[in-house]
């Protein structure tokens, strides 16, 4: 018996080139709502592997009303459920969101080279 379910791989760059195309993409809570988009991705110092999330992704136009709501929303590579080919999914609904810790810089990506 063949089987018919179709899986998308998981993505993981392993360049600093993989990473620069999600500039430009919508990110979308769980529940469909979209929160920002990518503006700038912050790449960690020295090397790094696939799948050791790491980075962070600067999100314009950040559409969160809540106390971690406003213009730049600063998202971790943890919360990135899954990249799709115009979006990237996180794995919260909207309302969890909205009290993520997201706005503001944050403090460890000084070292970080942005892009």
């Amino acid at each position: 018996m063949e089987n018919d379910l179709v899986m998308q791989p998981a993505w993981l760059p392993d360049t600093d080139e993989g990473y620069n195309q999600l500039k430009g993409r919508a990110v979308m809570s769980s529940d469909g709502e979209e929160i920002g988009e990518v503006a700038a991705i912050f790449h960690p110092p020295g090397q790094h592997k696939p799948g050791e999330k790491t980075h962070y992704l600067l999100l314009d136009h950040g559409r969160l009303t809540g106390p971690d709501g406003g213009e730049d929303l600063y998202m971790s590579e943890t919360a990135i459920q899954s990249v799709e080919p115009q979006q990237i999914v996180v794995r919260w609904t909207r309302d969890e969101l909205e009290h993520e810790g997201w706005r503001g810089r944050p403090d460890l990506i000084s070292d970080y080279r942005q892009s």
